[in-house]
């Protein structure tokens, strides 16, 4: 079995499969794209300020790796360990970062079922929906539910039938809910999806970018100077 590269290694405990190798002719050019800057990261809630810090290390680590491969007199194998290490504190701040991430969305989704979701007694809350199912979501749902926690829970928690709507129909009633109710986590937990989603792109784009130039620095014997070694030694 073939022993993995250090860098390899590290993407695959992951789950992270290896990039495709780059061309050799600009193996010391390493690419920092501008979107994965901290600064392009917006807002001011727990998750914003996690997914900062997290693209901070990999920021930080890819310049570094960047300017360290633009000097022609670092050596590639020394460059390749060097660059691994970077890359791997880089990639598991950016792993924390998800894990806490998940955390603040998982308690934010909690706290919009808890506020447009309010306990209702049973018998209250058969009675609404009974009612509703009777009269029609159009003469008046819309409003009730803006006004009224207690109506929406009724309407939400239960099988959308049991109130006269479709499917379709009752999204419509969570959103206003939503909106009547939990705007504010709304949009925390929007806020957070977008940290996450930059996050994410952006560890994947370091390791395609970066992982190739790591491979070749680990090998940097072309074919040819191999084979013309290996007449010298025979």
């Amino acid at each position: 079995m073939t022993e993995k590269a250090p860098i390899d290694a590290a993407l695959a405990v992951r789950g992270r499969p290896p990039a495709r190798p780059l061309k050799r002719e600009s193996n010391r050019v390493i690419e920092v794209p501008i979107d994965y800057d901290p600064r392009t990261i917006i807002g001011e809630g727990a998750s914003a300020a996690t997914a900062r810090g997290a693209m901070n290390a990999l920021h930080g680590a890819w310049v570094k790796i960047r300017d360290a491969a633009a000097d022609q007199s670092v050596e590639l194998p020394r460059l390749a360990k060097a660059a691994t290490g970077a890359m791997e504190r880089a990639l598991t701040a950016s792993d924390g970062a998800l894990e806490r991430i998940d955390a603040q969305m998982r308690q934010l989704e909690s706290e919009i079922v808890a506020l447009t979701q309010p306990r209702v007694d049973p018998t209250l809350a058969a009675e609404v929906r009974a009612y509703w199912r009777e009269k029609g979501w159009a003469n008046g749902l819309s409003e009730a539910v803006a006004s009224d926690a207690r109506t929406a829970s009724a309407v939400l928690s239960a099988p959308p039938y049991l109130s006269g709507l479709n499917d379709k129909q009752r999204e419509v009633i969570r959103q206003l809910a939503v909106k009547a109710h939990a705007a504010d986590r709304q949009a925390a937990l929007e806020e957070a999806t977008r940290a996450r989603e930059k996050i994410d792109r952006a560890s994947t784009r370091m390791i395609e970018i970066v992982t190739p130039r790591i491979r070749e620095w680990q090998r940097p014997d072309n074919a040819d100077l191999t084979a013309l070694e290996a007449l010298g030694n025979g």
